[in-house]
């Protein structure tokens, strides 16, 4: 058993046969007593094979041991993650997608759809009757090319892969770490590995198999490396997390790109460039680091960007592939052009085909957009430090959206490039409070203005910009009823306090829409602008026909469905 805890520690094994003996032979014993009070103030050594590449088997429980618990914690397995495995959609002209059968693992199955599709050089999905079939062999290269990313360089100078499978079958139960696939960490290597997995696909494709993958990716990485990769962005263990069992940005990292980090931005918390996703020299010597680099053929594409206000990383926004994993916030997907080629720098945008799957049910689905402008050409890298956006209000800038007018919503649902907005605007007295914020400076775009415009009619309702705009200290929202002049919760006359407007979708600067379609629109437009700013998709339905989301015709006339991250 010295071999199992060498190989998850990363200590040699004469140190693991020492702190087996302490153990009294317990080998999950031995790995917590190393952990507890010799890893945290060690160093890292790279994990080595020992004995496990002569065949040895090593069978380890599968609760209350270090693999469980960096990838669920103290609690067992979920239902969702142990009935689910690599199973594609059997449907007619696509086939490509995984099926999703409850919430949670959503990240390692988004992770390994997109190497599939990669592997089937970015298929097309139409109504040509055509269905793509995933054999054995591609699923299995898929998920050996996850593996040889996570693996580093062991005591024998090779690359080591661990692959882990379930004891006596039992899915959920103990597994066994007898198949250790040594190599160079290049692409000879991922051969390698697949062909080791080729017999035990099975498992893979079936109850826990993403299991089995998050536990053989854990192992070859090394526990104690992926509780530094942890924590290197001040993240915590384990990989799945909270109380509905979700994939962390850390588990799809390390599955995307052999390191557990949680960060995906393009900076640190120092604002300086976060530069761990480049591929060191080959020239140099890294142990951290397979050959094979970190998986820069597929991007990403998060929500994370627009809540916290930093850009994604340029390797994430650029892959040298069309492939993108998409964050919601909860939920991951997949993006892809199947479109032959890349537009060269500089090329003037056009419109490009892509398609989109989710295989979570209600909204399993396999839908073809069109995005315009849309080039596939690199973006410009980011800036070597962290630039400030947000600057100090100006008069008459948008303070809020407040809402879309009721009565559209409810003639016209869905269609929110059809409604009328509320909005409250910035008065003088907001910016002369905001004393916090920096000035914004000479070489920024102008802050977009509205005009105050007429007082409303006498038979109109309206709301106080001054209780508004400190609604949260008051809980007070400044509504007012038609025919008055002063406002009934400040006592303060309209034409000094005032009042919001309402103003038609189709009527507001460009800027403004933009904002509102963060506001009403697909959770997918947003996403989709972190990376194509001006982008507007159109959804290509069965019949060929392209649908205008937002618009009248988008389900009366074409009947055509929003996909969902």
């Amino acid at each position: 058993m010295a071999d199992i805890v060498a190989a998850i520690t990363g200590v040699p094994l004469e140190q693991a046969t020492f702190l087996l003996e302490m153990a009294g032979g317990s080998a999950d014993l031995a790995v917590s007593m190393y952990y507890e009070n010799m890893g945290a103030d060690s160093a890292l050594p790279a994990p080595t094979s020992s004995s496990l590449e002569q065949g040895c088997t090593n069978t380890l429980p599968s609760t209350d041991t270090p693999h469980q618990h960096a990838v669920f914690g103290e609690k067992s397995p979920p239902p969702a993650w142990i009935e689910q495995g690599f199973e594609f959609e059997p449907v007619v002209g696509s086939g490509i997608g995984l099926l999703q059968k409850e919430n949670g693992p959503c990240g390692v199955l988004a992770a390994v759809n997109a190497e599939v599709i990669a592997i089937k050089n970015r298929p097309f999905v139409g109504n040509n009757g055509n269905t793509t079939i995933v054999s054995d062999n591609e699923l299995c290269t898929a998920l050996a090319r996850v593996l040889v990313r996570c693996s580093t360089k062991g005591d024998n100078g090779s690359y080591n892969v661990v692959v882990v499978q379930w004891e006596n079958k039992d899915v959920g139960g103990s597994i066994n770490a007898d198949i250790v696939i040594s190599g160079a960490g290049d692409t000879a290597h991922i051969v390698s590995v697949c062909d080791a997995l080729v017999p035990h696909v099975a498992a893979f494709r079936g109850r826990g198999g993403v299991c089995l993958l998050c536990y053989s990716a854990v192992l070859t990485r090394g526990i104690h490396r992926v509780r530094a990769d942890v924590s290197a962005d001040g993240g915590d263990m384990p990989l799945v997390v909270g109380p509905f069992a979700l994939c962390s940005t850390e588990m799809v990292s390390l599955l995307l790109h052999g390191v557990a980090r949680g960060n995906v931005a393009a900076y640190s918390l120092d604002g300086t460039k976060a530069t761990w996703r480049q591929t060191p020299d080959p020239a140099s010597t890294t142990p951290d680091v397979a050959p094979v680099g970190r998986g820069g053929h597929i991007g990403m594409l998060s929500m994370a960007e627009v809540e916290a206000g930093r850009p994604l990383a340029d390797e994430l926004k650029s892959p040298t592939q069309p492939i993108f994993v998409l964050h919601g916030g909860d939920h991951f997907t997949v993006l892809w052009s199947p479109s032959e080629g890349t537009s060269e720098p500089g090329a003037a945008a056009s419109s490009v085909l892509f398609h989109h799957w989710n295989g979570l049910p209600p909204n399993q689905r396999i839908s073809t957009l069109r995005l315009a402008p849309c080039s596939l050409a690199p973006l410009a890298p980011t800036p070597p430090t962290h630039v400030q956006s947000q600057w100090r209000s100006a008069l008459g800038e948008i303070e809020s959206v407040v809402q879309a007018r009721p009565g559209d919503k409810i003639v016209r649902p869905g269609c929110w490039k059809t409604h009328a907005y509320e909005l409250a605007l910035v008065t003088q007295a907001v910016v002369d409070e905001d004393n916090a914020t920096a000035e914004r400076p000479s070489h920024a775009p102008p802050p977009i203005t509205l005009p105050q415009g007429p007082e409303p009619a006498e038979d109109e309702e309206w709301r106080c910009a001054k209780c508004y705009q400190t609604r949260f200290q008051t809980m007070c929202f400044g509504q007012n009823p038609a025919g008055t002049a002063v406002c009934q919760h400040c006592n303060t006359p309209r034409d000094r306090a005032g009042w919001t407007l309402w103003r038609q979708y189709e009527d507001l600067p460009r800027g403004v829409q933009r904002r509102i379609d963060r506001m009403a629109g697909p959770k997918l437009l947003t996403v989709l602008r972190t990376r194509w700013v001006d982008v507007d998709f159109t959804v290509v339905t069965e019949a060929g026909a392209e649908a205008v989301p937002g618009t009248l015709d988008f389900e009366a006339k074409h009947q055509a469905v929003l996909p969902s991250i």
